[in-house]
């Protein structure tokens, strides 16, 4: 847990220094971490981001270079990139998944419902779950499970009147759950606006600050199933929370980082 701690502390930061550029100079790396959070110790952050695959440290002229990974990217983004899922086109069709497990095999039915959370599948009730993407049948656990073909079906179509596509998202997701997660998130961000106008902003606190944020993204992260913006529920604030904790992110960050 520790190792996990130490590295999700510096993701944060890593990612908005970077202005998501890909590389940095090592020397560079170490002396603006050391600005970042002075408690921590800085190399132990790089050998937990090396391990998990994060970063990468390459020798390409006099001095090495720190170089942010793909996984390192996504990791930072809490696993997702919002903006892409947001912006990914929708074909107007619904796909809807009907399965039939019996009760005698709960470790099945736990597959597939830890498989479609992560697919971001939304509920409607135990057996009909719902997404707006298309589906990959071949990744379906039932599959690998050796069911049968009939314990399962994917239907792709509209709702029928007088149910439309807001009825399909407010159904399927819990929106206001969704919606303070945001708020969480927003009141953060805000709160670290704050205390960097203000002076005396100790290490502890800064810490602790930055442990809720990341805490609350995630939490954002789980609840929220990124639909494209054509989805999109009345006054739904996913793209002003990430925007806010992006801006905070990158005001904490040093203003003129030397790329290698």
């Amino acid at each position: 847990m520790r190792d996990l701690s130490v590295a999700d502390e510096c993701l944060d930061y890593l990612l908005w220094l970077y202005g998501w550029t890909s590389q940095r100079s090592a020397r560079q790396f170490l002396r603006d971490n050391s600005l970042w959070e002075e408690e921590v110790r800085v190399r132990e952050r790089m050998r937990s981001m090396k391990r998990r695959g994060w970063i990468e440290v390459r020798r390409e002229g006099p001095e090495p270079v720190v170089v942010l990974t793909d996984a390192g990217r996504q990791a930072a983004c809490g696993g997702v990139d919002p903006e892409a899922r947001w912006s990914r086109h929708w074909d107007g069709q619904w796909r809807f998944f009907f399965f039939d497990v019996p009760g005698r095999q709960p470790k099945i039915r736990v597959a597939l419902w830890r498989w479609m959370r992560r697919e971001r599948f939304g509920y409607l009730q135990n057996s009909v779950w719902i997404t707006p993407d298309p589906v990959d049948t071949e990744s379906v656990p039932i599959r690998a499970l050796r069911l049968k073909a009939e314990a399962y079906t994917i239907i792709q179509g509209r709702p029928v009147p007088p149910d439309d596509d807001q009825a399909m998202v407010l159904g399927a997701w819990d929106f206001p759950a969704i919606d303070r997660a945001h708020g969480d998130v927003l009141r953060l961000a805000a709160e670290g606006e704050d205390a960097l106008k203000r002076r005396g902003w100790k290490p502890s606190q800064r810490r602790e600050w930055a442990a809720s944020l990341r805490r609350a993204w995630r939490t954002v992260q789980q609840l929220d199933p990124l639909l494209p913006e054509a989805l999109w529920p009345q006054g739904y604030r996913g793209r002003e929370a990430w925007q806010a904790r992006r801006e905070v992110l990158n005001h904490l960050a040093p203003r003129t980082p030397r790329l290698a």
